[in-house]
């Protein structure tokens, strides 16, 4: 409010919102994995036992070979156990971390976490959200398609109703607002807001009627003609919306009756010029791409497509994926887009990839991706995004380009090849030294 004042009844506050629900879940999130960091551990566990036996063994014949000289069979035991412990392969480890952060820096990549570098490095597959990376996330409305005898007049008049007097904006809102002229002098009442579970908004226009906008699948029967007809246009990687009028609006239940198709509202999502290119060096990298989207299925199958993804059309609507996880992994390695994804979904299927041995990277930017991303094995997100997901991401994009991820990448491997060459090298120069080391001692 920002003159006269107003009623309102609060629904939900604090832990009770949807989207503090999901920022809870993802409040531990995981670390970044490191086979190298793991390697190096697992080589320090061995020798901190094998070291023991050793010394002993290093000890006891020192003693028996000089019985009455005690503190050069410490001296010699110690140098050769020292010798046996590669503390280069630690520091340099740390140090090619941190000279990695410092120039992915300069490539606009802040990295949370040091393990992320490697961890992108070896990704095999990639989960993307379509809106805001393969897309630019700005929406256009392209055409509006009156249906029977409604007039393009009074389409307009209603969906200028639509785009202006709902409080809630996003992306779709924007590009409907651009379009439809505001109405002035009307009132509405049984405001339903638009919910990305319902996948519509309703309201009524007092002297009118009661009307809907959503997502013509969610709104019309299956063997709809209508329905059919959006979909002619979803498959050309347009996304469409339904006017349709309904005979009731429960607010209370958030819940309309019967509806009526009135238009067809197509969007287009403009494709950023860069995403071929993108892909293309992925695809070149033998890294598989999924699309993660909450839009119409068909509609991402075909705007991956166009932006150049080899297996866009193998795609499935994520409403119709089996809680049995076995299945569910046998699907996620064939399907390539899904669409009507939720956010809970997108956190199945990171899963699902890894329990199929794959190192799983994950793209987001909203609050519906901040599962995943905790969960990935490399969670990136876009500076432009929710602070949620942000928070739950190993690399955030400052200049939120997926187009980016080329040189973030490349670096990755740059910097994972050095780490492995100068590793062999540190743990070579170990054993013989150890040789030396062991030669120079005098046994009897």
């Amino acid at each position: 409010m920002v003159a006269g004042s107003a009623y309102a009844k609060v629904i939900r506050v604090g832990n009770e919102n949807y989207s503090t629900k999901l920022v809870h879940k993802a409040k531990n999130k995981n670390n970044a994995s490191s086979e190298m960091k793991d390697s190096i551990e697992k080589v320090i566990k061995i020798l901190s036992v094998v070291i023991i036996p050793v010394g002993l063994v290093l000890y006891f014949s020192q003693r028996s070979a000089f019985p009455n000289d005690l503190a050069s069979a410490i001296v010699k035991t110690v140098a050769g156990v020292i010798g046996m412990i590669p503390e280069g392969l630690v520091l340099l480890t740390s140090l090619s971390f941190i000279i990695g952060v410092g120039k992915l820096a300069r490539k606009k990549a802040l990295i949370q976490e040091m393990e992320a570098i490697e961890a992108l490095a070896r990704v095999d597959v990639l989960c993307l959200d379509k809106t805001g990376t393969i897309t630019t996330g700005e929406l256009k409305v392209e055409n509006v398609l009156p249906i029977n005898s409604h007039t393009l007049q009074d389409i307009e008049f209603i969906m200028g109703v639509m785009a202006h007097e709902c409080d809630d904006v996003n992306a779709t809102q924007l590009a409907l607002q651009n379009y439809f002229s505001k109405q002035y002098h009307v009132k509405i009442d049984n405001s339903i807001p638009f919910s990305s579970q319902r996948k519509m908004r309703a309201l009524t226009i007092v002297g009118r009627g009661n009307y809907v906008l959503g997502a013509p699948d969610f709104l019309l029967m299956p063997d709809d003609e209508f329905l059919i007809e959006a979909e002619k246009y979803a498959s050309k990687g347009y996304r469409v919306l339904l006017l349709g009028q309904t005979d009731s609006i429960d607010v209370s239940q958030s819940q309309i009756g019967a509806v009526k198709a009135m238009a067809l509202i197509v969007i287009y999502d403009c494709i950023r010029p860069e995403a071929k290119e993108t892909l293309r060096f992925f695809e070149n990298a033998h890294v598989d791409i999924r699309i993660l989207s909450g839009d119409n299925p068909t509609t991402v199958a075909r705007v991956a497509q166009l932006a150049g993804l080899k297996d866009g059309h193998l795609y499935i609507d994520a409403s119709t994926l089996p809680e049995d996880d076995l299945e569910m992994e046998k699907i996620v390695s064939h399907y390539h887009v899904f669409g009507r994804v939720k956010p809970e979904q997108k956190q199945r299927i990171i899963k699902a990839l890894q329990a199929n041995g794959h190192v799983v990277g994950m793209v987001g930017d909203g609050v519906n991706d901040v599962l995943a991303l905790k969960d990935a094995d490399c969670g990136i997100a876009m500076a432009a995004g929710s602070d949620a997901a942000k928070q739950a991401a190993h690399i955030v994009l400052l200049d939120s380009s997926f187009a980016s991820m080329v040189d973030i990448v490349k670096e990755g491997e740059r910097l994972l090849q050095i780490l492995k060459e100068s590793a062999h090298f540190i743990l070579q120069k170990q054993f013989i030294l150890q040789f030396f080391v062991l030669s120079l001692l005098d046994y009897k």
